[in-house]
């Protein structure tokens, strides 16, 4: 019986195998990645609100109006919420939208969904040349299903266009060092190679570690800097240099926010160690912490044995962008969290792909250990989801209650006032007036001069923050006479600012 079942259990295995090694495959995971973003697009927006600045920058680009006036108003006290301005790429890239459709989100995230889809074809090109397709694919699969990934495309920041970017720039750098490359293709990608380079710092500033990603790499395959790496590097910084002659310079806008004194440095790695906390929500099953950090804990060892597997039998500038993004992220002074992880995400869930293939082909782990860790994982991601709101953000400026203040203020508010609110850029974009932000902390004197100082018309005090009624709580019932309510609903109060 058991040898009439053999030849039917091998034939089995081998369609099996043939059918994991499929196109077909591949592009099934694909379009289901892609279904099931447009299908999940939630409604609304929470508080984070840096995408109302690049809508902001948009809008000012379609209407021809001054890249940098925005309503935003910086207080200098309280620079760390941003800059008076983004790099303008991704501005850019949301003009088009913003033109055919106004302010409505919804067409914002189906543009987010294309680009993150665009991205995971990139990574899938970049592991399927030394991956087999089914381990190629199962990494596209991990990471396109990733909650934490997923969820970007309802936070319209400029993780998702930088994510392409980068590995659209790492894979051609990778593809160009190969020797079987001529010098025609070579020159051609040094050429595409300053451009991406060009679009990944004009999308988000940290992205000037590519540049040194790319003369690095080149010293360490070739020993000298090639005419690749003149030339790449040369067409970015004349990019640079005529977007530095246009709009504000994004690094002087960032300078406040990296460290460059010993004694600071030491202070933002130890802060920023909390990064590590932040990447184990990659693996967060909204239910069991004690699963979430031992999954962590077993993709992170995963996750390193990939890379030092790469690093050993075929090293790529991946690798280098790899160590060198981490090492600039635990040197930025203001925490981002999981946002400032983004572009290595991706790299690290196939970094654990490699390790576990890695271990499983040299026989280090038992047999049914992979298919463990990749049950879990499901497991870790359909919690995840099923704890989730897959049609609407609850908070932030979808829900009914912040409809009304926005239509408040832009309707009994003289267009010339001057809004304080925690989240100055969401007034300026929707309620079309000047907004700045209060400074947390300061004593309720010195916030009253400021904000008679800066000529601030209206304060807007949100009931159920975890800051408004210890900050501004004190403020407004200290001084009785200055503070004016003239409106509230179940989450704000608007305060009219009485000048003295």
């Amino acid at each position: 019986m058991q040898s009439s079942l053999a030849p039917i259990t091998a034939r089995a295995f081998i369609w099996l195998r043939r059918l994991a090694d499929s196109p077909w495959l591949t592009a099934v995971t694909f379009s289901l990645i892609g279904i099931f973003q447009l299908l999940t697009i939630r409604s609304g927006h929470d508080w984070w609100d840096d995408y109302s600045l690049y809508i902001a920058h948009a809008k000012n680009i379609v209407e021809g109006r001054p890249y940098g006036e925005t309503g935003y108003v910086l207080n200098p006290l309280n620079s760390g919420i941003s800059p008076l301005a983004y790099p303008p790429i991704y501005p850019l890239l949301l003009a088009p939208i913003v033109r055919i459709f106004g302010l409505d989100l919804t067409p914002m995230k189906v543009e987010l969904v294309g680009l993150s889809l665009t991205a995971l074809a990139v990574l899938f090109i970049w592991s399927s040349r030394f991956l087999e397709p089914r381990y190629a694919t199962l990494s596209t699969a991990l990471i396109g299903f990733n909650p934490a990934i997923w969820d970007l495309k309802d936070q319209l920041g400029s993780e998702v266009p930088f994510m392409l970017f980068t590995s659209a720039c790492l894979l051609v750098v990778a593809r160009s060092q190969e020797r079987s490359v001529s010098t025609q293709r070579r020159t051609f990608a040094a050429l595409i190679t300053g451009i991406l380079l060009y679009l990944a710092y004009g999308t988000r500033t940290i992205g000037l570690v590519l540049p040194a990603c790319v003369l690095v790499i080149e010293l360490l395959k070739f020993r000298r800097i090639t005419s690749f790496s003149v030339l790449s590097l040369g067409l970015f910084f004349i990019l640079r240099w005529i977007q530095g002659t246009m709009l504000p310079n994004p690094e002087a806008a960032y300078s406040r926010q990296m460290t460059s004194y010993p004694p600071a440095l030491v202070d933002t790695i130890i802060e920023n160690l909390d990064y590590v906390r932040t990447l184990s929500l990659v693996w967060d099953n909204s239910r069991f912490s004690a699963i979430r950090w031992a999954l962590f804990g077993v993709a992170s060892v995963l996750a390193v044995i990939g890379w030092w597997t790469r690093i050993i039998y075929r090293r790529s500038i991946f690798e280098l962008f790899f160590v060198a993004y981490i090492l600039a992220m635990m040197t930025w002074r203001t925490y981002q969290e999981l946002r400032f992880l983004v572009p290595i995400v991706p790299l690290y869930i196939i970094y654990m792909v490699i390790g576990l293939r890695y271990l499983a082909r040299q026989r280090r782990v038992p047999t049914w250990a992979p298919g463990l860790i990749l049950l879990v994982v499901a497991s870790s991601y359909f919690m995840n989801y099923t704890t989730t709101d897959l049609h609407a953000i609850p908070e932030g400026i979808g829900k009914a209650e912040t409809i009304e203040l926005i239509q408040f203020l832009k309707t009994a508010t003289p267009p010339d006032a001057l809004i304080v609110f925690k989240h100055p850029r969401t007034i300026a974009l929707f309620a079309s007036r000047r907004s700045t932000a209060s400074d947390r902390v300061r004593d309720p004197a010195d916030e009253l001069e400021y904000l008679l100082t800066t000529g601030a018309t209206h304060l807007v005090f949100r009931r159920y923050s975890d800051q408004d009624p210890i900050t501004l709580g004190p403020l407004v019932a200290g001084y009785p006479g200055v503070f004016s309510l003239i409106f509230q609903n179940q989450d704000f109060q608007i305060y009219r600012i009485m000048q003295h």
